[in-house]
């Protein structure tokens, strides 16, 4: 008696191409299905290709419009402009991110083998965003500056690579990719700095609240149960890939904690030395008076 496996399509995309005046029409299926042979990489290298150049054209739409009035004047334009789509990506890719644990929490008990479309392209997609990154970066001569977020992409597009066209630890990459979930406050918090939005105002400390909270929760816990993860699953998974996650994964993690205490520093600990020095000049002026 033969069973028939069951698949729900919870989504689809429709994407059309025009390659010398042929159209093309291409679906995607999302669907639950598990197992490699549920997803397609030539699919995937398709929605990298869509992907880096969505964030090639984004940047040249910002470009037209210009540096916003509320922005100070002695910001840079491919400043705001790389933040701006940074944030974008981390609005995109934390939403969906967070979709994938939402609706397929089995990602997280079988991180190495669980796959399905709606996880998979997702990676895809994100390592477009970071192929521009990395490429508008060195367009305005900006590696060696933003050293942390040239080698942290780098890291990411080493590693991910190999999750793509394997078709493994999908459920590790997805946890690595939290991370998009705080870029959505982290990003937003640089775009208030870059305006004339002061750092007293509610919509600032609201904002570096939730980016601290975030950090914490999006960022380094998920990288400390990859880091877990070393340990419980690296007998499943051949030991030159292993060899190669333990030298490219601790630089990452190191680079978040750094940028972690930075942020810290600047929002925790310099509030509380500027409200010390408040008060003092508040009791002096009333001896005064």
């Amino acid at each position: 008696m033969s069973t028939r496996k069951r698949v729900s399509i919870t989504g689809i995309i429709c994407v059309l191409i025009n390659i010398q005046d042929r159209r093309c029409l291409v679906w995607i299926y999302f669907n639950p299905g598990d197992g490699r042979d549920s997803v397609n990489v030539r699919t995937a290298n398709l929605v990298f290709l869509i992907s880096t150049i969505f964030w090639f054209c984004m940047s040249a739409v910002v470009t037209k419009f210009g540096k916003p009035k509320f922005v100070k004047s002695d910001v840079k334009f491919y400043k705001w402009r790389n933040i701006f789509i940074s944030w974008v990506h981390g609005v995109l890719g934390g939403t969906w991110n967070f979709l994938c644990v939402l609706w397929y929490p089995g990602l997280l008990e079988d991180p190495v083998f669980y796959l399905n479309n709606f996880i998979y392209l997702m990676i895809p997609f994100s390592m477009g965003y970071f192929l521009y990154d990395v490429i508008d970066n060195m367009m305005n001569g900006t590696l060696l500056s933003n050293w942390e977020v040239t080698l942290h992409h780098v890291l990411v597009l080493i590693g991910f690579t190999y999750n793509w066209t394997a078709k493994v630890c999908l459920g590790y990459s997805i946890l690595a990719l939290m991370a998009e979930i705080n870029s959505i406050f982290l990003h937003f918090r640089k775009m208030l700095q870059f305006s004339t939005v002061g750092y007293e105002t509610k919509i600032y400390r609201t904002t570096s609240l939730l980016n601290l909270i975030s950090f914490i929760l999006c960022r380094l816990l998920p990288q400390c149960r990859i880091l877990n993860g070393f340990y419980i699953d690296g007998y499943k998974l051949p030991r030159m890939y292993m060899v190669t996650l333990s030298i490219i994964f601790p630089p990452g993690f190191i680079i978040n904690v750094i940028l972690f205490w930075r942020i810290f520093k600047s929002d925790v600990l310099r509030s509380l030395k500027a409200d010390k020095t408040v008060k003092p000049i508040k009791s002096n002026s009333k001896k005064e008076d």
